[in-house]
């Protein structure tokens, strides 16, 4: 047996014993904080019941819509667009969607543009990032209006997400030969049916993201007993409760509130990055997208806290 296969064999063991020892302490816990559990999972289905798939889901069809029907021409905002992020102009209806009906719908559209040659594997993976983050219904009424009682906040987190999306794209941007864009209107069409279908299948398993982090935050909050500890966990994990229990803590200044809920809105957590992951080319780097939503989060809190101390 050469060194290599050693090398290999070592560390398919390595694996094969994590694995087990990670199985053992998750059905450990499971046992333990099966009350819990069963909460998280309540409360994860209520969380998508009454607010996240209500939010999203008609958005699912009217984005097959518009990407079936719509094509931007070579105008002052495609041009604007593909000026700012590098992105070739037709990658601007991805970006378009993204930024108002929410996750996953940029990615969807950006990895579909990809799979038909109108924009490139690197384009497609910065779209994939600028143009995945909450709805604009969703950060406004949801987050703003619900649970922080305030639509103006609701307004400037929004602005906040737009600014985060704008400048991690400026940094992320790339000089490399973009496909050369052109006006014809490809031929597309609309089944109303089997959108219906997408939409209530994808609905679904948004909601099954949201159901196991709300898990895995509920388990959180029982072994961790520190508060502000468990706000930043959860604000990498699941945007939903994140929000909740940010809105809700006693703990943070009214700055780092603010700051901390623009942070997990501009990251959007591992869960709205896991149902990008269905979407996305299988070439595309998924850490390179997910180190992007990490930049944008954190321009998102610095905008955030700048926002806040001159309001």
């Amino acid at each position: 047996m050469t060194s290599e296969q050693e090398k290999n064999k070592t560390k398919g063991s390595l694996r094969s014993k994590g694995a087990l020892i990670i199985f053992v302490l998750t059905t450990a816990l499971l046992f333990i904080y099966n009350d819990e559990a069963k909460e998280g999972f309540v409360r994860g289905l209520r969380l998508s019941a009454l607010s996240v798939i209500p939010a999203i889901f008609p958005f699912f069809i009217l984005s097959d819509f518009l990407f079936a029907f719509y094509e931007p021409k070579k105008g002052f905002f495609s041009s604007l667009f593909e000026r700012i992020f590098g992105i070739t102009a037709s990658g601007f209806k991805a970006y378009l969607i993204g930024i108002i009906c929410g996750f996953p719908l940029g990615v969807k559209c950006a990895s579909e543009l990809y799979r038909q040659n109108k924009i490139k594997l690197n384009e497609c993976e910065r779209l994939s990032a600028v143009a995945s983050s909450p709805s604009l219904a969703f950060v406004i009424s949801g987050v703003g209006a619900g649970l922080r009682g305030s639509l103006k906040e609701g307004i400037l987190l929004y602005l906040c997400l737009i600014v985060s999306s704008f400048f991690t794209g400026i940094l992320f941007k790339s000089n490399s030969q973009k496909i050369k864009f052109s006006v014809q209107i490809s031929e597309q069409s609309f089944d109303l049916a089997s959108s219906i279908k997408r939409a209530a299948y994808s609905s679904v398993s948004v909601g099954a993201y949201i159901s196991f982090f709300s898990i895995i935050s509920v388990i959180l909050v029982s072994l961790v007993k520190n508060e502000l500890l468990i706000l930043f966990i959860t604000s990498f994990l699941e945007i939903g409760n994140a929000s909740v229990l940010i809105s809700n803590s006693s703990v943070l200044s009214p700055a780092l509130n603010f700051s901390l809920t623009a942070f997990a809105l501009g990251f959007s957590g591992l869960s709205v990055f896991m149902q990008g992951l269905e979407y996305l080319p299988k070439e595309a780097s998924k850490s390179r997208i997910l180190f992007m939503k990490l930049i944008q989060g954190v321009i998102s809190f610095v905008a955030a806290h700048i926002i806040f101390n001159l309001i």
